[in-house]
């Protein structure tokens, strides 16, 4: 399973659009993986988590054919991971000659109705089909096996996280997410699934603060302890942190140096894995 990071930087992105603090100023000078678009992960070039207002320039920069997805999977409607006004570009004048003509869209009822309003061409409407998935529930996308569990997120709509699993691999999809809630330990723990690869939300890294619907770092290692503590991670499953926000005022190295004794990778924008 090959996991690209196509965006690993929250709303804002960093250097956020209106910032001239100490840390966006750093990224803007330093570049590199202190440079953070919105957030993005493709799976095997077949599946992508969230499509953000940056998947254009992500297609650019990666070289990526999104005429051949074969799944989208929303994890909520904020506009960071949501920029379904420019779904409407899959109508036929605008995406001749798509290498997978339907595009299946998968996350919550609340995605399912707005999308449904947003795409008024009947072309691109019919360009794509869509799955609404509740807490638990499972659904098959050729050889992936996705699972969705709610997170704690957002009041006023159903927010989710995903387990894809595929050829014996397992990664758990966790961003814009507070820590797990029982209901995945439980499922993880009756299931008896081990984890290969995880991403987590860092949104607000060395911050000690707790914020509503975010992890930090400290979090994080909570996390990861009580994967490992059921069983469900070990020292060969990959953690990856993402959905980097400039409000927590760390540099990536700042970030890396923390993280990494802990057996967390920190990631940029660009980076590729294989699980």
């Amino acid at each position: 399973m090959k996991i690209e990071f196509l965006g690993t930087g929250a709303a804002e992105g960093i250097p956020a659009l209106f910032c001239k603090c100490e840390k966006c100023e750093h990224a803007r000078n330093a570049g590199g993986k202190n440079i953070r678009l919105r957030t993005g992960v493709l799976i095997d070039r077949r599946l992508l988590m969230d499509f953000s207002p940056d998947a254009f320039v992500q297609s650019l920069y990666r070289k990526i054919d999104y005429s051949g997805l074969h799944a989208l999977l929303v994890t909520h409607t904020h506009s960071d991971h949501f920029a379904m006004d420019d779904l409407v570009q899959r109508s036929t004048c605008n995406s001749r000659n798509r290498t997978v003509p339907v595009l299946k869209v998968l996350g919550s009822r609340m995605m399912c109705a707005k999308l449904e309003d947003a795409v008024y061409d009947d072309d691109a409407a019919k360009s794509m089909s869509l799955t609404a998935l509740t807490s638990g529930q499972s659904a098959q996308v050729g050889d992936y096996r996705i699972t969705a569990w709610k997170t704690v997120h957002m009041e006023t709509e159903d927010s989710l996280i995903y387990l894809i699993s595929c050829n014996g691999k397992q990664y758990l999809h966790a961003v814009d997410s507070a820590e797990l809630t029982q209901e995945v330990y439980d499922d993880l723990w009756r299931q008896h699934i081990h984890l290969d690869g995880v991403s987590l939300d860092c949104t607000f890294g060395l911050l000690e603060e707790e914020y509503y619907g975010h992890m930090n770092l400290r979090q994080n290692l909570k996390v990861k302890k009580r994967l490992e503590e059921i069983g469900a991670a070990d020292a060969h499953t990959r953690f990856f942190l993402m959905h980097i926000s400039h409000y927590a005022g760390n540099t990536h190295e700042e970030l890396e140096k923390a993280a990494s004794p802990h057996g967390f990778e920190v990631a940029y924008d660009g980076m590729c894995v294989s699980l």
